[in-house]
């Protein structure tokens, strides 16, 4: 069994806005619980990350209170606006080297 070095709170941090990235990225711009996030860094949902995610509160992260039917209300999570900005799609010229008259195939 090999043993793995526990990330330290900085580099715990940009794996959470990481996280928000890859969802923003996808099109996913809603408010995340913190059991969502826990989720999908295949941690537990500890309050010392509670602690350390409600650090980031202001310059990274923004909240906002959630109302959850039949149970108490809880606290959303999502970047800041001007945190990250969706990266521009670039357009790609692809030369295609064939004989007049050849059928040509695109594999994907």
């Amino acid at each position: 069994m090999v043993k793995t070095k526990a990330l330290d709170r900085i580099d715990r941090q940009n794996q959470v806005v990481l996280w928000f990235q890859i969802r923003f990225e996808r099109g996913i711009d809603t408010y995340a619980s913190l059991n969502e996030i826990a989720k999908g860094l295949q941690l537990a949902p500890s309050t010392k990350l509670r602690k350390m995610v409600n650090e980031m509160i202001g310059e990274r992260l923004e909240t906002k209170e959630l109302t959850r039917q039949g149970r108490w209300p809880g606290v959303g999570y999502r970047l800041a606006r001007g945190t990250f900005e969706y990266p521009k799609k670039k357009e790609r010229l692809i030369l295609i080297n064939s004989k007049a008259g050849s059928q040509l195939e695109l594999w994907s």
